[in-house]
Order: structure tokens, then C-alpha cells, then sequence
């Protein structure tokens, strides 16, 4: 199934306890595909839509600094996060077949109606759409 849209979620350190109920709570969002990036070692039952780059984070600063022209050094796995504006950019080679991009984190919980959210703004083709945490 073609997918319109791409989550990205670099991800390094260690996989958290409550991870099962991130990819269970994926699991019925078939328009959306969760693209992780990281190089742990993720023994899930992953659906097929829920896919994994195995990449070193040193890689990770590589492309940042490629695509964007700045050099930068992470030097902890939860510093990720203050680059995310950059992800679309930083990952362009992995979402050129992806309409919309975003990004989020394990420790939340999707409901499952949120496929039918996301159709609508595909097809009224809203540009953001922000949970304003």
C-alpha cells in the first residue's frame, strides 16, 4: 500500500519499557509509515508500515550536516529533538515518494481514528497540522 505520509523518528540510547504500546497503538494507522532511524537492535513484531534504518548516529550528524550546511555534534540521544525542523531535510533522500512528513516521539499513544483525521488533511491538503505540545 502507498503511503502518503512518513513519520520520522531518529532514535538511539535504549528502547524504553512502554515501546510495545507505541507500535501497538501504530499498528491500525495504515496511512501513516514510522520510520525509524537508529541502530539498536528492535526485536518487535513490527507491522510492515512501521520500518527501520539501521543507521549510527554518527551517520545521523553526517547527513545534518550535509543537507543543511552547519556542522553539529549531538552529543546526547535526546538532543534530537531540538533539530527536528530539519528532519524533512536531513532524511529528503528517504521521503521523496512521501506527500507530507512529520516526526514524533515513542512515548505516545495514537487512537486509532486517527487514520481518518489524517484523510481529511491529505484531502483538503492542509500544510501543518500540530498537536501544540
Amino acid at each position: 500500500m502507498k503511503r502518503d505520509i512518513a513519520v520520522l523518528i531518529p532514535y538511539y540510547g535504549r528502547i524504553p519499557s512502554f515501546f510495545n504500546l507505541f507500535v501497538e497503538s501504530c499498528r491500525p494507522l495504515q496511512k501513516v509509515d514510522f520510520i525509524f532511524f537508529t541502530d539498536l537492535k528492535i526485536d518487535y513484531n513490527l507491522p510492515e508500515h512501521v520500518k527501520v534504518i539501521d543507521i549510527p548516529m554518527e551517520r545521523v550528524e553526517q547527513l545534518f550536516e550535509e543537507k543543511i550546511g552547519v556542522p553539529i555534534k549531538i552529543h546526547k540521544p535526546y538532543k534530537l529533538c531540538d533539530i527536528r525542523p530539519m528532519y524533512g531535510a536531513t532524511f529528503a533522500d528517504y521521503i521523496t515518494e512521501y506527500k507530507y512528513w512529520g516526526y514524533c516521539d515513542v512515548d505516545l499513544v495514537f487512537a486509532p481514528t486517527l487514520d481518518k483525521l489524517l484523510e481529511t488533511c491529505v484531502q483538503e491538503d492542509y500544510d501543518v497540522i500540530n498537536t501544540f505540545d
